[in-house]
């Protein structure tokens, strides 16, 4: 995004505009604003009056960060100092000050320009008022860091961007934060499970209803590596929520409880024990209401009916009872041929379905219901008394299923109306039967003894549990396995973990070893280039000795001929004086012969020494070439010595260097592979525990609305899956003892019995709850504007924070999970908002990217930048490390990824043209591949070695702001 023009950053502009922009402006006159009579009946507040209005539309400029026209506008302080051209405000005289006429388009050129381009709005008079006010008051006030408590309203209504979306570490939960709401979603089955709630938020008053996470627009968003902890960023704040575990509702001392059912609305319980005995007891109160005595054996099945006014149950004691649950009376009871071992009401609640020990599944006529007493009487054969309708007690059933080939273990009714069953057996079968017709619909392989079977409310979802140590999801439409769950999640996927870490791991010891061959290789490349030195000097310390012995007869030959040249000059000299002499003489006595012969005798002398002059000279330059050619030559010998002797030292400390580097480096390799070791042994340990979790299973459930499936062990121990594909959720743990029973009601409030004689209401679906919160909307000592960046390290221990001012700061900081308290402050990282930030895989290092076009790395251990990548042309918004420490990628607004080492600095590749404005980038997994959005509606990965488009993800519509 271009930065906005600014009503602070054109007054300043305009005061440095030149002749020809002032020409230019000569567009029709526009009225004057009116500037207000204000008066707030106390001083002007410059921090809380004064300073908002400058934070609107001045700072992003004129900041000590980037100080347009060396004018910063953050305290009066720097504006009464002004920028280039003096101040823009005169204290006490606001007549005389160039930035109120100005905006109050008293003086050309008006500000802001009534044509820009940005749509700036001018100054209203209240403002221009308050203005005014505070620089005839003297332009005076202080910044202390806090303009005082904000005045929050809700959200208008149609305000819900997404700006963040985050995905639990295991696959189950989406969270994005719509507006300040934060929506929680079971990825699985698409199912919304609900909305975070701040309880602080309501007791405020601004809002009044449940589902408000923050004041202010949800900016950021990560889950921990557990995906217990969710963290969340908005305006000065961020909130931990830990997801609940092993809530219970109530717990309660039952006995020797066998069976349990729950009625449909969720507001009774009930148990049956050893004895006999059924307790029905309030859910709210979690209080014994009633007790159901008349089995003479233990209760092995008991079912509500829908309005929960009625219950059904069987026995070991052959009988089959139905109970008025309001008034805990027998409604009447059935002798049945052998024991049953599970009940339920079918055919619109008006007959009791029974699963037999003799394998056999019985239709019976509810007692109380209005039934024919004897339903093989043909109409016209009936009786005075038969007019009369009459409950059935009588032994035979009215119909019997037959296919099961050994006893009755389970059974649950499919669909609402009671028309069809579903039966689990020992025979290892689940059977699927259609009531009214008295037949098999379907016959399900469980592949060993079936302990109970489970459907969801509309029929489209099946699962079976047995002592095989395997429970079965199926399809209910035609009978077909969906998945297989079996043993805790937890062992399985730590071992999944454990053998990606492994593979990173060893792919780190091969790097290492890579880097050791490297080290020895530098080392003999620079004891080789040491030996070549030691032999240069050698041939240069010979050579210098040749050229010194070489040099010697000419530059000899070259100091006889300087002697000669020396002795000849001395001698023309003198035959010249004598010639000089001589002719004086000579002119003196014009007529006188000897003085005439005299000077002819001093003429050929001078002629000769100067014959001689020239022969000696001649000599010198010839004798100087081969001179200076030696002595070059030995001035060449003596550099390159001096050359081979310089390379000799720096090539001993490059051994030297080398040397001491390869023990580092084999030092690595023996850490990376006893880091190999160390989680070999941790998944040796693990792989036992993997098969060790699975446990028979003694019990199965399935919600209502089809969201979750139960799945208990003789552990004690209650897995939960997602009824749509299998994916675990979660463990319930609290038992201790085998369980026995259990039972769903609504809203995932699940029953369950043990031989521990507790009967436990777990809350399966309760909603995450706010842990802490760290910072202050109204305090910006803790964290500067909002936080748009949000990062748990890999141990989940640590919590890296980005935020900062926009145009004013980046701030990052690291703050520890557990008690909230801040560990970390990286300072002067960033000079504008940080807009993404990431932990590298072994926490050692932060890498962060902002606003001002940098993707920096921050290591910890120091608390200050290690390493600055710069290439980007506008804002840097995402950044991610590839799982292996070696390569990050970044996006811009600038339209580009760019791919990076680590370890070098180097910028390995740009990817062009990947949008017009890149939002957000993520490394997918253990891979090389990324993914990226765009603000054209675009999601696409790419791979950040060959740089090259892999897929395009359809679907979305509108600019899209962030990705997990």
């Amino acid at each position: 995004m271009s930065k906005p023009l600014t009503l602070c950053s054109v007054l300043t502009m305009a005061l440095l505009w030149c002749a020809t922009i002032l020409a230019a402006d000569k567009k029709k006159d526009l009225p004057p604003i009116e500037i207000a009579a204000t008066n707030l009946g106390r001083k002007v507040d410059f921090e809380k009056d004064v300073l908002p209005i400058f934070r609107q539309s001045c700072l992003a400029c004129h900041n000590a960060s980037e100080a347009e026209s060396d004018l910063v506008m953050e305290t009066p302080a720097t504006i009464l100092k002004g920028g280039g051209e003096g101040p823009a405000v005169v204290a006490g005289q606001s007549a005389k000050s160039l930035l109120l006429k100005m905006a109050a388009r008293q003086m050309k050129p008006y500000m802001p320009p009534p044509d820009n381009d940005v749509s700036a709005k001018q100054l209203t008079p209240k403002q221009l008022g308050i203005i005014k006010q505070w620089i005839d008051e003297g332009a005076t006030g202080e910044v202390k860091g806090s303009s005082g408590p904000l005045k929050w309203q809700p959200l208008p209504p149609g305000v819900n961007p997404i700006y963040a979306v985050a995905i639990s570490p295991d696959g189950q939960y989406a969270v994005c934060g719509r507006a300040n709401q934060i929506f929680v979603y079971h990825i699985p089955s698409g199912r919304e499970l609900g909305r975070l709630t701040d309880p602080d938020l309501i007791k405020t008053g601004i809002y009044k209803n449940p589902g408000v996470a923050h004041l202010d627009m949800v900016q950021s968003l990560a889950f921990s590596p557990d995906g217990q902890y969710l963290a969340s960023g908005g305006f000065r704040t961020v909130k931990i929520w830990r997801r609940p575990r092993n809530v219970q509702h109530a717990a309660l001392d039952v006995g020797d409880a066998k069976v349990a059912a729950l009625s449909r609305d969720g507001k009774l319980g009930a148990t049956g024990d050893a004895t006999g005995a059924i307790k029905i007891w309030d859910v709210a109160s979690k209080k014994t209401i009633k007790t159901l005595s008349g089995h003479s054996g233990a209760v092995t099945g008991i079912a509500f009916s829908a309005d929960g006014s009625k219950l059904v149950s069987g026995s070991a004691d052959k009988t089959l009872r139905a109970w008025d649950v309001q008034g805990g009376k027998l409604l009447g009871k059935i002798d049945g041929p052998v024991e049953s071992k599970a009940v339920a009401l079918v055919m619109g609640e008006t007959q009791i379905a029974s699963g037999d020990a003799d394998n056999m599944v019985r239709i019976w006529p509810l007692p109380g219901s209005p039934v024919i007493a004897d339903p093989a009487k043909k109409e016209g054969e009936k009786k005075e008394g038969d007019k009369k309708e009459v409950a059935a007690t009588g032994p035979k059933p009215l119909k019997e299923l037959k296919g099961h080939t050994g006893p009755i273990t389970s059974m649950v009714v499919v669909g609402n109306d009671g028309k069809a069953l579903l039966t689990g057996s020992v025979d290892g079968t689940v059977r699927h039967w259609n009531v009214e017709a008295g037949s098999q619909l379907r016959q399900m392989n469980h592949g060993g003894p079936v302990a109970g079977v489970a459907t969801s409310g509309d029929g489209k979802r099946f699962a079976s549990a047995g002592a095989n140590k395997v429970a079965k999801l199926y399809n209910g439409a035609d009978g077909k396995e969906i998945s297989q769950l079996k043993g805790d999640y937890r062992a399985y996927a730590r071992v999944a973990m454990l053998t990606r870490t492994i593979a990173l791991a060893k792919a780190k010891v091969a790097d290492k070893k890579n880097d050791v061959k490297k080290a020895e290789a530098r080392k003999k490349s620079e004891e080789d280039q040491s030996k070549k030195a030691d032999a240069a000097k050698k041939k240069a310390d010979e050579d210098l000795k040749k050229k010194t012995e070489a040099a010697k007869v000419p530059v000899a030959a070259q100091v006889a001929a300087k002697k000669k040249v020396t002795e000849a000059e001395a001698k023309d000299k003198a035959a010249e004086a004598k010639k000089a002499a001589a002719d004086k003489v000579a002119k003196a006595k014009k007529d006188d012969k000897p003085a005439k012969d005299a000077l002819a005798v001093a003429t050929r002398e001078a002629q000769q020494a100067a014959q001689q002059l020239k022969q000696a000279k001649d000599k010198l330059k010839a004798a100087g070439a081969p001179a200076d050619k030696a002595k070059a030559e030995q001035t060449a010998s003596k550099r390159a010595l001096e050359a081979a002797n310089r390379s000799i030292k720096a090539l001993a400390e490059a051994v030297k260097k080398a040397t001491a580097a390869i023990p580092v480096a084999q030092k690595t390799v023996k850490d990376a592979e006893a880091e190999v070791a160390a989680f070999e042994a941790e998944k040796k340990t693990a792989d036992a525990a993997q098969p060790a979790s699975e446990k028979p299973h003694v019990a199965v459930a399935m919600s209502a609305d089809g969201w979750q499936v139960a799945v208990a062990d003789d552990a004690g121990m209650i897995h939960t899956y997602s009824a749509a594909d299998g994916s675990p959720i979660d463990i319930q743990e609290g038992h201790a003892g085998a369980i026995t029973a259990m039972a769903y009601g609504p809203d995932g409030i699940l029953l369950s019995t043990a031989a521990d004689k507790k009967a436990i209401l777990w809350n399966t679906s309760s909603p995450w709850t706010i842990e802490r919160t760290i910072g202050h909307v109204d305090k910006a000592t803790d964290l500067v504007g909002r936080v748009t960046a949000l990062d748990f390290s890999r141990d989940g221990k640590l919590l890296a924070t980005g935020s900062g001012e926009p145009s004013r700061s980046g701030q990052v900081r690291i703050w520890n999970v557990a008690d909230g308290k801040m560990v970390g402050d990286i300072k002067d990282v960033h000079s504008d908002c940080v807009l993404s930030l990431e932990f590298s895989p072994d926490a050692k290092h932060v890498a962060s990217c902002s606003a001002d076009r940098f993707m920096k790395v921050s290591e910890l251990a120091a608390g200050k930048v290690v390493r600055t990548f710069e290439g980007h042309t506008h804002h840097v918004q995402g950044v991610s490390w590839q799982r292996n420490g070696k390569l990050l990628a970044s996006c811009g607004a600038d339209g580009v990824v760019k791919v990076w080492e680590f370890k070098s600095g180097d910028q390995k590749k740009t990817i062009k043209s990947v949008g017009k404005d890149v939002t957000s980038l993520n490394f997918i997994g253990d891979g090389e591949q990324f993914m990226v959005s765009t603000s054209d509606k675009t999601v696409r990965t790419y791979r950040a070695n060959a740089g090259n488009q892999v897929r395009s993800f359809a679907g979305a519509t509108d600019y899209v702001y962030a990705t997990a």
